[in-house]
């Protein structure tokens, strides 16, 4: 029976949350909206994270020996997810209790953006999808903001498990 990635992975998933956070708070404190475009200068965290989780226990926790791409992919999963939720929620908290202005800058933001480009989507999508659009943004909330955010970084976790499962993963030795 192998050993469980569990405590390796919800550690790295730890520090890759509180690395994202870390990355918010620089966006924030430079005056940026860190939930906005510049948030994308922190995209490098979570596959950092996830190659060091999934490398880590196939290193340390398997001791070097065979891992199938399943182990790796669930070492990698797990760092991705406990990551996205530690980020998600420490966002939604600082947006609720520290900044609670963070989501109207953040609307202000986006239905500025929305509106510059409004005759192109109208003329490209149709005015029902664009109404829905502005609607969705107008009457965004926090708990919303921040379960978007934690959707995004597990779809990224997803892929980015698969990545480093398939390039990680060692087969075991055959024998002759």
């Amino acid at each position: 029976m192998q050993p469980s990635p569990f405590k390796s992975s919800v550690n790295y998933g730890a520090m890759c949350g509180l690395a994202g956070f870390a990355m918010f708070l620089l966006l924030y404190w430079m005056g940026f909206n860190p939930l906005g475009q510049a948030s994308l200068l922190g995209i490098w965290i979570p596959p950092l994270f996830v190659y060091l989780s999934v490398k880590y226990y196939r290193n340390e926790i398997l001791n070097g020996g065979p891992m199938t791409f399943m182990e790796a992919f669930r070492a990698g999963f797990l760092t991705a997810s406990s990551g996205a939720i530690l980020y998600a929620l420490i966002v939604f908290i600082f947006g609720q209790v520290i900044d609670t202005g963070l989501l109207d800058n953040y609307k202000e933001i986006m239905l500025s953006d929305l509106e510059t480009t409004e005759a192109s989507m109208r003329s490209i999508f149709g005015d029902s999808y664009y109404e829905a659009v502005f609607d969705d943004f107008k009457n965004k909330t926090m708990a919303g903001l921040a379960s978007g955010e934690f959707g995004g970084k597990i779809i990224g976790g997803l892929f980015y498990s698969i990545i480093f499962a398939l390039v990680l993963k060692r087969n075991p030795a055959k024998s002759i």
